[in-house]
Parts: structure tokens; sequence; C-alpha cells
């Protein structure tokens, strides 16, 4: 075929221009190139090479010295006797610092799959496009294509390309990355269809060598631990006949070593200080130099870094510990003996992982009740290098047992407010000597759960409990859960993590007092928080004019001891072999109780006596046998039944009890009704059982 050439006089500016660049000449083909030289022809007459490979898919690559880089110009004229495609294409090598495997350099890649012409740069081994030229440029069947190429001293790259229509410009880019270029070289990719269809050249180089006048500069910081920082530069850079410096928020920073990779362009620092933790920190550096002794620019640069720290340290039970980090800690980091303890005898037996960052660690013998120890973390380094803050962190449990914290308040009914948030709220009253967590208690309104997170209440400390989406309150806890508290009265109880009862309480609907009061807006209050009788009478409505002193000490706090002994207000039959008794507020000893109670029918014979364990003031009776119909039992209650407060049953001391069964006519009759009563008194019917039989309203 003939091949059309574009510009015939740039062989003449080749010629002028081959022995003061020292670039590139096609003329000095094939003895002043290498690699693939067989596998081209240079045609003499129009100055051109040709691809002659075999019909084989395959790449052919060609090189020459070529030194210029610096206000240079590279001249190239191309034709592919075919459309270019991703696996029909040619390469340009600009400039290189070696042949095929060079680790820097600039080159051009025209075909490929957009068609287009594009300018690369490849640094360390990395390559990035600089400038991405026009889609569809090389579109065409066959590709020829003039392109011209400028790199001005500094980095400014200009490139251009003109396809018969003129020169368009393909773009203009800064790269300030430069080198002492040794190659310019080019590489044909093809099909075994498409080897002998490359035609490169006219051909001309021109540019000086490379001076590094530009100084290195900073293309990246990264803290990786709190000792150590890692730089990387522009080029290689060196400190000797230099003088780093360094400052951390305008204070200056003192360094250990300073090591530096093979290629001398990212260096490791460890500093003597560890760094502090910071959101929005400055850190300037000057002082490096190039190995031509051009000094790097004073340089600032934003950083921040989080030490690692321990987030949460607490027992979670008697011998269990939860610990958790605010970076990832791996599993295999973690060992029993990283946690040393103050007192001798103690030791971690196992850790396993418990969410994220967190671990559980279970203990060979279990804490002391409401002692704090001392735990220290020894020799726990992350896989960055950061070392865990070795303390010491406190280790305390003590679980609340029954009476040590009380409810102490209770808004169930809001609205209208008085001068407090729309919002209903429990308030939990520390009356114990020991702090105590809410972390794993349970708190039930009307038999509906929500579990408590960590809060640590201290001795005569209040905490407020309402849900998250509230106004908050004094000492106020927020929960994500919450049950409403019925208007209509309810039941709220506090059970420890073991599941026990602290505290337990039956709220009315209303109590007495002021009208105004009981329609809502106003919370009840304890009076007496070493009362634990749960008697209403140890309740008000609050006498603040905000309705109510959640998390601070009750309007009505006062002494009112529980005086009044147990007596039964109420008994049931609650099937024909279980007897219900209710003292109306809290019993102590179970034992007691039992021993109190006996039945004074010998064909009654006791099962079990089980003392309520949530409320504490009810006892079941469960008989072996099931009672008989109509018949009078009676079951005898001597002393030795006491409340919490140490008063001694004092009501009757035989209670008479039968089962109810049928009943004839006229068994129970009408015996008094008063059916016009004065103006205080009021209508009522009196009823009266005449026969032998139990009957049952």
């Amino acid at each position: 075929m003939k091949f059309n050439l574009f510009s015939p006089i740039i062989v003449f500016f080749l010629f002028l221009l081959v022995d003061v660049t020292c670039g590139a000449s096609l003329s000095a083909f094939p003895d002043g190139w290498k690699s693939d030289t067989s596998l081209f022809v240079y045609l003499v007459d129009d100055d051109v090479l040709w691809l002659n490979a075999p019909e084989e898919t395959g790449e052919a690559f060609l090189f020459t010295n070529s030194i210029a880089m610096e206000n240079a110009e590279w001249h190239i004229d191309i034709q592919l006797d075919f459309n270019p495609s991703s696996s029909n294409y040619l390469n340009v090598y600009l400039a290189a610092d070696g042949e095929k495997d060079f680790q820097n350099g600039f080159y051009l890649v025209a075909g490929s799959t957009k068609d287009n012409i594009c300018l690369w740069e490849r640094k360390n081994g990395e390559d990035r496009l600089l400038i991405e030229g026009e889609e569809d440029r090389l579109n065409i069947d066959p590709a020829s294509v003039m392109i011209r190429v400028g790199r001005m001293k500094g980095g400014h790259w200009s490139l251009e390309s003109d396809t018969g229509a003129g020169w368009q410009t393909e773009g203009n880019v800064l790269s300030r990355f430069g080198f002492s270029a040794t190659h310019f070289g080019l590489s044909c990719h093809y099909t075994k269809t498409r080897s002998d269809k490359f035609y490169i050249g006219p051909l001309s180089v021109s540019g000086e060598a490379y001076i590094d006048s530009v100084p290195p500069s900073i293309e990246n910081l990264e803290v990786l631990n709190g000792h150590t920082l890692e730089i990387s530069f522009s080029e290689p850079v060196t400190d000797n006949g230099c003088t780093p410096r360094l400052f951390v928020n305008s204070e200056k920073t003192e360094w250990d070593d300073i090591s530096y990779n093979e290629s001398h362009m990212e260096a490791i620092i460890q500093l003597d200080q560890s760094l502090a933790a910071v959101g929005d920190g400055v850190l300037s550096l000057s002082g490096w130099c190039d190995k031509n002794g051009t000094a790097m620019k004073d340089t600032t640069l934003e950083f921040s870094y989080t030490p690692p720290v321990v987030t949460e340290f607490y027992a979670e039970s008697y011998q269990y510990i939860m610990v958790c980090f605010n970076s990832h800690v791996d599993d295999e980091q973690v060992s029993p003996e990283n946690f040393q303890f103050q007192n001798d005898g103690f030791a971690v037996e196992t850790i396993d992982p418990a969410g994220d960052n967190c671990f559980r660690l279970k203990l060979l013998q279990e804490l002391p009740d409401a002692i704090r120890m001392e735990v220290f973390i020894t020799d726990l380094i992350l896989g960055s290098g950061d070392t865990i803050p070795s303390g010491p962190y406190e280790a305390y449990y003590h679980e609340a047992s029954y009476g040590d914290m009380v409810i102490s308040e209770i808004m169930h009914d809001p609205s209208p407010p008085a001068n407090l948030p729309d919002n209903e709220y429990i308030e939990l009253y520390n009356r114990s000597d020991y702090p105590v967590d809410l972390k794993n208690m349970i708190l039930y309104v009307n038999d509906k759960s929500i579990d408590l997170p960590k809060y640590l209440i201290f001795p005569d400390e209040y905490v407020v409990l309402f849900r998250d989406d509230v106004t908050s309150f004094p000492n106020g806890l927020s929960l994500h859960k919450w049950h409403a508290l019925t208007n209509s009265g309810g039941a709220i109880r506090l059970h420890s993590p073991a599941g026990d009862v602290v505290s337990a309480i039956r709220y009315p609907a209303v109590m007495s007092g002021k009208s105004y009061k009981q329609k809502g807006g106003w919370s009840f209050e304890i009076i007496d928080t070493e009362n634990l009788s749960g008697n209403h009478q140890n309740w008000v409505y609050c006498q603040n004019d905000k309705g109510g002193t959640p998390g601070e000490i009750n309007s009505v706090r006062g002494p009112n001891p529980d005086v009044i002994p147990p007596e039964i207000v109420d008994a049931w039959l609650e099937n024909d072999s279980v007897l219900m008794l209710n003292f109306g507020e809290p019993l102590t000893r179970l034992s007691d109780i039992q021993d109190a109670l006996k039945p004074l029918s010998p064909e009654l014979i006791l099962d079990s006596i089980l003392l309520d364990s949530v409320f504490r003031d009810r006892v079941t009776i469960r008989f072996q046998s099931s009672l008989v119909s109509h018949r009078i039992e009676k079951l005898e209650l001597s002393g030795g039944i006491t409340d919490l407060a140490g008063n001694g049953y004092s009501g009757i001391r035989v209670l008479p009890f039968g089962l109810p069964g049928r009943i004839d006519s006229m068994d129970v009759v009408i015996n008094e009704l008063l059916f016009d009563p004065p103006s205080y008194g009021a209508d009522y019917v009196e009823l009266y059982n005449r026969s032998s039989h139990i009957a049952a309203l």
C-alpha cells in the first residue's frame, strides 16, 4: 500500500534537532534502537517505521535513548490502517527512566476503547491519567493523525492532534513530577489481522535534560499511631545537610528517629512523645531537601488523631467485667495476661468478644461485694502500634437487694401539666450505703419490661426515668423504650440483674387531696423513703408549684415511720384448695409466717405456704385436699408475723373460712333495707344467711 504523509517538512526539522537534543531519531534505526527491532521495517524515503510482525496476536516494543524533558516537544505522525480498538492501539513513551518495565515516565495511548488520544503519567510504578483526549477522535478507518506534545519547564503539558482538519487541543495539565529521562519508545498492540497495519513517523523530539529545580513537596501525611508519622514526598528527599523541622499546633516537636524507604520518597518519623487527641490539628513541616539540595517550602497540613482509649470498663456481675475500646481491637490481641488486678488472687480466666470493640472478661473468682478494685491493662498493643492506656480502671459491683432503692415519685397523669413538661416519669432513690449500677436491671410497668442502661446512682441520690424523645429532667435518664403509666392505676416494680425484686409499688388512679390535683398534672411523692410499707398513707400529691420534683428532694419529704402493724385486710379462696390472705403491706421472713399459721380443723392438712415474691404482702396457703362445701374451717394466726418495720401482727387470731356450695331457696333473705335515707345517708339493702350453708354472692 502507499503511505500518505501529512507533513514531509517535519523530516527536515528532525535532522536539525537530533544532535541538539539527543532525543530520538528514526534514521538511526535499527542500530540506535532496542527491543523488537526485527518486527519493524524502516521506510527510508518516507522516514516511517512499518510494523511487519507475524500474523499472530502480540506486542512489539521499540526504545531509543532520549533525555528530553525540559522545554520539550514531541511530534509524531501515525497511520493505522484500521479503526483502533481495545485490542489494536499504539503507545508512545515520550520520556521514561527505562525500557518495558520503567518505573517513571510519561506516555501516550492512541486508540483503545474510546478511540481517543490520552496522556498518562507513571510515578513509582503507579499510572495516572493526565489528559483524556476527545472521544472518537480516532474513530476512523484508516486512523491517520499528527500528534504534538509539549512540556514547559516546571511541568506544564499540552497535547494537540490533527486528523486532517487542522490542529485540535486535546488538553492541558500541570504535573510537577519530573525525573531524569533516559528513553523514548513506542509499542504496538495488535491482533493477527493487524500485525502489519501500523505506520509510525516522521518523528521529532526536542528538549533539554531534566534539571531538578522544583523543591520537594508533601503529597500525603498519615498518622500511623500516636508516635509514628508516615510522610510521602513528591521526589526522593534527604535530611543530610538539611534541617528538617516539625511543629504540631505551633509547638516544636522532637523525634527519636527518621527512616526512609528504598526510594527515599517516604519517611517514617518516630516522635519523642505521643500525640494527644486532636480533632482539627495543624502539622507544619520544613527543611527536607532533594538530592540537588533544593529545600522544600514550609508546609502546613491538617490532621486529626484519636488515641485508643477504654470507653467502658465495668462489672456486669460479680464474675464478669465488660471492657470496650474506641477503636478496633482484634480478638487475638487481647489475652487474660493483659489484665492485672491490684489484689492478689484475682485474675481473668477467659475473654469472649461482646459486640463492636467490646470484650467480656470472666474472672477466676467473684468480685467482693461493694469493694472498689483497681485493674491495670498491660502491654495491649494494637495493630497500628498504639498502646491501650494502662489505667488503672475500677471494677466495682454491688447488686441492689430488696429496699436498697425505692420508687420515690410517679407522674402517671401529666395532663394538663402544671409547670412541668407534659410527660410521664418515674423517680428512683438510692437509700442504701452503696452506689448501684442500673445496668441490666429491669423496670416493669404493669408487667411490661424495660431494660435499663448503665447508670451509676450513688447513695442518697435520685434518678428520673423517662422516654428519650421528651425534654430532659434533672438527674434524668432517657430510655429508648417506654411503657405508658395507666391513669387508672397500675403497678411498677424494679428487679435486680439476678431477677430479684428491689422495689415495687401499686399506685392508685387518684389520691385524697385537692380536687384540681386529681385531674392530672401532679405527681405522687413518697413522704418517708425509710418507710417500705407501700401504704398509700406514705404517698401524697406533690406540694411544689411545678407539679412535681423530678430528680430533686421530694416536696413532702419528712419522717413518716411505719407504725401500723400488719393485719388481714382481705381473704378469699382462689379455688377449692387454695386460700389467699392479704396483709396489706410487705412482710418479713416466710419462715415466721409458716410457723404462725396453723389449721384448727383436723381434716385440713397444709401442703405449702408461700409469700408473694413481688409485693410480699399476700400469702398463698395450699391444702393437700379440696375443701368440703359448706363446712366452716378455721385458721389460727399466732404471733411471729411482722412487717418490714418490725411491727407484729395484731389482727384476728382465728380466721373462719369455707368453700361455698349450692344453696336452697330462702337460704339467704333480705333482712333490712333503707329506701329513703336522710340527706347525709345512703340507700342500702341488708342480706342475712339463715341457713347452715356458705353462700357466695
